[in-house]
């Protein structure tokens, strides 16, 4: 079954997004093309940055989370901050090496580390 989508843009994204000149859907494909380039490089570094066993933990402490735009930066390490300590134990994961490692992420990085997150659950 196809699954139609339909956008509503503010008038603040139109002018963004330069609606007109250009239609919304060619728009949003630049944009989304865009997107998808920056994160391509910052993926692989963060596969590099933790381990298997620090993303299971991540990824389960960001089972349940909705992200907006706003809620990205620092929302990983907010969500770890208030994570138990079983729970980090039970994946064999140092609390504090791992707060470390979400701290020096920068907002790219942050934004690539929730699409990670959102694809495994949208595949698992």
């Amino acid at each position: 079954m196809k699954q139609e989508s339909s956008s509503q843009l503010t008038e603040d994204l139109k002018l963004l997004l330069r609606i007109p000149p250009r239609v919304p859907s060619e728009a949003i494909s630049i944009v989304a093309e865009r997107y998808a380039a920056i994160l391509a490089p910052e993926r692989k570094h963060i596969s590099r940055i933790f381990t298997d066993s620090e993303m299971r933990a991540i990824q389960q402490a960001c089972k349940d989370m909705k992200w907006s735009p706003w809620s990205i930066i620092g929302g990983v390490l907010a969500t770890i901050r208030i994570t138990s300590n079983e729970m980090l134990y039970a994946f064999n994961v140092d609390r504090a090496a791992l707060e470390s490692k979400l701290s020096g992420l920068s907002h790219v990085q942050q934004f690539a580390l929730i699409e990670m997150i959102e694809e495994f659950w949208e595949n698992n």
